[in-house]
């Protein structure tokens, strides 16, 4: 089942959070996908212009987002899970924090409102109004059961944001028989948070022997408020199938790989006096500062793979000339050194090599949106039934799991 994660920027104007969702939808759905996932609180984020919570405005505008996306769903007929503000009736001045479910046929068959809320106030404009915890009642804890192309029904387990942090939410999802998580993510209000989120992210895959799938937020997106990124898909073993970092995260991870390669440069000086005399040509001084310069435009070749193989082949090849002009007969360490620079680069942001837009694995960005830095990315995997069944008939600690110490969830 082919699906994708969406990573956006919210803002104080739902009409505007509409616009990008639609892109996306009808983006994704060109290239196959079935589901698109959005983050958590995807419809509009309490800013200047915003009027206390509980006043009709909001709502109404909230349900004009809410009716946009119920409408794409059936147009492009892809299932489209997102965050969104429910009203709280009992108290005008406090909402649920939901992630609603539309089916191909634009209907809402699905809606779970957060058990675990941060409790941290909205913003000034609407600071008297604060989230409600869901009800353990509520039907939001039953099964997102989902029929895909291939003829296989996958068993969807929701949860939202914070809940990663409660492994007996998903333990409890997972005894009702879920193949998959999906957890719409807003803020990491810190980059340790965003490296926390990953890890938390591989330890519910690995525990409970299932995808995880986690579109999150990217970007400022009010007052200094940022986000930053780590959107993923990790497959049941705990392996991160697609992964979208935001620019920070990007050059911050780029200043890293040049300075170790400054290191490497430094230690390859005077290596070999034949080989790095001054005015040769073979000099890995100059080698250092050819690769240096192929790393400083990784990211954009990273787009530019995206774009178009054609580009990417040809950027491929000019980032390894220098390797390539290296003397056969170089030394024993010389040659150490060439095959570590001829290893792989890694990126936060996208796999390397060429890239089939859509296919697992693969991303694409859609530009940032008026006002907003970051740019809005979309990122593609492959959900394989028979990898969660076959792991799960070879390690089946689940038969070991010992119900009477946590209670047993109705309906398993």
């Amino acid at each position: 089942m082919k699906i994708a994660i969406a990573q956006i920027t919210t803002t104080p104007d739902s009409s505007n959070s509409l616009r990008v969702c639609l892109k996306v939808i009808r983006k994704t759905a060109t290239r196959g996908v079935e589901l698109v996932a959005f983050p958590e609180l995807s419809d509009i984020t309490f800013g200047p212009g915003c009027e206390s919570a509980g006043e009709g405005k909001q709502c109404k505008k909230i349900k004009a987002f809410r009716d946009g996306i119920g409408k794409a769903a059936k147009e492009c007929e892809v299932w489209v899970v997102l965050g969104c503000h429910m009203p709280y009736y009992p108290n005008p001045k406090k909402w649920r924090n939901t992630c609603l479910t539309y089916n191909p046929s634009g209907e809402l068959v699905h809606s779970y409102d957060k058990l675990h809320p941060c409790c941290e106030a909205l913003p000034e404009a609407s600071k008297s109004s604060t989230y409600v915890p869901g009800d353990t009642a509520q039907s939001g804890l039953e099964m997102l059961e989902v029929d895909s192309r291939d003829g296989e029904t996958w068993r969807f387990g929701i949860t939202i944001g914070s809940d990663l942090r409660f492994p007996q939410l998903f333990t409890y999802l997972r005894a009702r028989g879920a193949d998959a998580f999906i957890v719409p993510t807003s803020c990491f209000p810190t980059k340790t948070a965003g490296r926390q989120c990953e890890t938390l992210l591989a330890a519910r895959a690995i525990d409970n022997q299932a995808y995880v799938i986690a579109p999150c937020q990217v970007g400022k997106y009010y007052k200094g408020k940022e986000s930053f990124g780590a959107s993923s898909v990790v497959d049941p073993c705990g392996k991160v199938a697609v992964h979208l970092s935001s620019a920070a995260s990007r050059k911050e991870r780029q200043k890293e790989m040049e300075r170790k390669m400054r290191e490497q440069v430094d230690e390859m000086d005077g290596m070999s006096p034949g080989f790095n005399d001054p005015g040769s040509a073979h000099s890995w001084e100059d080698l250092g500062r050819e690769r240096l310069s192929a790393l400083a435009v990784s990211d954009l070749w990273s787009h530019k793979k995206a774009q178009t193989s054609a580009t990417a082949n040809w950027q491929d090849r000019k980032a390894i000339t220098a390797i390539d002009s290296i003397p056969a007969n170089t030394s024993k360490n010389e040659t150490a050194t060439r095959d570590t620079l001829e290893r792989p680069q890694q990126t936060l942001h996208a796999p390397s090599g060429d890239i089939e837009l859509g296919a697992d694995g693969s991303w694409e960005a859609l530009g940032a949106d008026e006002g907003v830095e970051e740019e809005c990315a979309i990122g593609y995997a492959i959900l394989s039934k028979e990898k969660v069944i076959e792991l799960r008939r070879m390690v089946p600690i689940w038969d070991n799991l010992r119900i009477e110490l946590y209670g047993q969830p109705d309906g398993r």
